[in-house]
C-alpha cells in the first residue's frame, strides 16, 4: 500500500484539524481495517473504519490442456487469487489459430479472434469444430460487474492430424516416349491438408494392352476394360513446396507400348 504523510486542513470557523489518508492506485488489496490514534499527556483515542475495495478480477490462473483431438480440445483453468470482491459473472475464453513461418517463426495475424461466453461455475470447456492438424492459441478472462479482468498466461496447442479432405488438383498426364508417361498435379488446398502433407500415392492399372496403329489413329479402343485389374501403386514423397502454381511431376516408366491404362 502507498500513502501520502498525514495532511492536515484547518475547519472554517474553529481551530479544529482534519487529517487525511491518501491511498494511490487502490485495488483489493487495500482491503482492511485502518485506524487513527490521536493522544496527549491526558491519554489517547482511537477510531477504526473497514476499508472494502471492489474491483475487476485477477488474472485466471492455471489455464491447461486437458485433453486433445483431431478436431475438439478440452481446456480447464482455476478461479482467479481475486475476484475483485465480487462475484465472477462469466469467462470469455477466446481462441485463434497460428501458423508456423519456414524459418519456424510462429504468427497468429490476420485470422479470425473467436470468442465464448462460459459460465461462472465452469472451469472447463470443449472447444470444438477445430481444424485437424492445426496450431491454436487460447486465453480465458474472468469477468465481473466491474469489467473484464487481465487475460490469463497463454495456452498453445496443436490438434492430432488426420487424411488429407481434399484430393490433388488439375492432373495432366502425357505420353513420354512409348513406354512413359509423364504426370503432373497441384497439391490440394493447403487448407484440406489437416496437418502436414507427407506424399502421394500414384494408383495406375492396364485397361487394355497391345493396341495396333489403326486402334490408335481411330480411337477405336476395345471396351474390354477389367476392373479386377491389378491396380499398381507408387509412393511419391511431398517435396514441401507449397505454392499455389506449383506443380509436382513423376515420370511414370516400364509401362507396355501401344496400351491403355487409367486409375
Amino acid at each position: 500500500m502507498e500513502s501520502s504523510p498525514l495532511k492536515s486542513m484547518p475547519y472554517v470557523n474553529n481551530n479544529r484539524t482534519l487529517f487525511e489518508l491518501h491511498i494511490n492506485s487502490v485495488n483489493s488489496m487495500d482491503n482492511g481495517q485502518y485506524g487513527c490514534r490521536a493522544w496527549n499527556d491526558y491519554g489517547e483515542d482511537m477510531r477504526r473504519i473497514n476499508l472494502f475495495v471492489q474491483d475487476v478480477p485477477a488474472m485466471v490462473r492455471q489455464i491447461q490442456l486437458n485433453q486433445i483431438w483431431t478436431s475438439e480440445a478440452s481446456i480447464s483453468w482455476l478461479t482467479p487469487d481475486s475476484i475483485g470482491n465480487s462475484p465472477i459473472t462469466q469467462y470469455l475464453l477466446q481462441y485463434w489459430k497460428e501458423i508456423r513461418l519456414p524459418n519456424s517463426t510462429m504468427i497468429s495475424s490476420g485470422y479470425r479472434l473467436h470468442e465464448i461466453e462460459i459460465p461462472p461455475t465452469n472451469n472447463v470447456y470443449l472447444i470444438k469444430n477445430l481444424t485437424p492438424g492445426t496450431s491454436y492459441v487460447v486465453r480465458v478472462i474472468a469477468v465481473n460487474q466491474f469489467g473484464h479482468g487481465p487475460s490469463s498466461q497463454l495456452l498453445r496447442f496443436q490438434t492430432e492430424q488426420e487424411s488429407p479432405a481434399a484430393t490433388p488438383i488439375d492432373i495432366i498426364v502425357e505420353p513420354q516416349g512409348t513406354n512413359a508417361l509423364r504426370i503432373r498435379w497441384k497439391a490440394p488446398p493447403k487448407s484440406h491438408w489437416n496437418g502436414r502433407l507427407k506424399g502421394y500415392y500414384l494408383g495406375y492399372r492396364m485397361i487394355t494392352a497391345n493396341l495396333d496403329d489403326q486402334q490408335i489413329m481411330n480411337n477405336d479402343i476395345p471396351s474390354n476394360n477389367n476392373p479386377q485389374q491389378q491396380r499398381v501403386y507408387k509412393q511419391i514423397e511431398f517435396n514441401g513446396i507449397a505454392e499455389d502454381n506449383y506443380q509436382e511431376e513423376y515420370i511414370l516408366t516400364g509401362l507396355n507400348r501401344a496400351s491403355l491404362y487409367g486409375p
